[in-house]
């Protein structure tokens, strides 16, 4: 099952997480410059920005039902390439004020934008974003992906880096809080 099937899902639904990590999407970083945030704010000045090496990456979450439906406890974002890294230390946080959390490649994504001001990015982005989950494009730019997810509600999350090898390959962002359930 991936990410985009577990949250269409209805009906009642044990309250808890899932146990694997879900595919929603691949994500190029071209730049070496992995981006969390929220995807209305989409710029380097808001949001976590985390040095990675270039290559393509795994998008993936953890599934959570609740008593208001079902979002994601977790997103991750890892080298492709690197099946199993470890979860190293704490190396930021970011935020939302739209309940969604997104990624991708900052400067590839800005540059497919150029000059446009934070509002023409935002006429671009908002719209994409109506479903609460998916993939923001921009037309002819293949590595100006943005996956994004919900988060279940507004707030700040700590970022943590993926480690292998020694090297940061990735972050993951928890979004429970320790006395949510399991």
């Amino acid at each position: 099952m991936n990410l985009k099937d577990y949250l269409a899902q209805s009906g009642d639904s044990p309250i808890g997480r899932t146990k694997e990590w879900l595919p929603l999407s691949r994500l190029p970083v071209t730049t070496g410059a992995l981006w969390a945030g929220d995807p209305l704010l989409a710029n380097d000045d808001d949001g976590c920005t985390v040095e990675v090496p270039a290559g393509d990456y795994l998008v993936e979450a953890i599934g959570r039902t609740w008593e208001y439906g079902r979002c994601t406890a977790g997103l991750r974002v890892r080298l492709e390439a690197v099946s199993m890294p470890a979860v190293g230390d704490e190396i930021g946080d970011t935020g939302t004020d739209s309940g969604m959390i997104a990624v991708c490649d900052i400067w590839a994504f800005l540059a497919a934008f150029g000059d446009a001001e934070p509002y023409d990015r935002f006429k671009v982005i908002e719209p994409q974003t109506s479903e609460g989950c998916g993939v923001v494009t921009v037309a002819g730019f293949p590595n100006a992906l943005m996956p994004f997810v919900p988060t279940g509600s507004d707030g700040m999350w700590p970022v943590f880096a993926l480690v292998s090898g020694g090297e940061c390959v990735g972050i993951e962002l928890p979004f429970m809080f320790d006395d949510d359930e399991d």
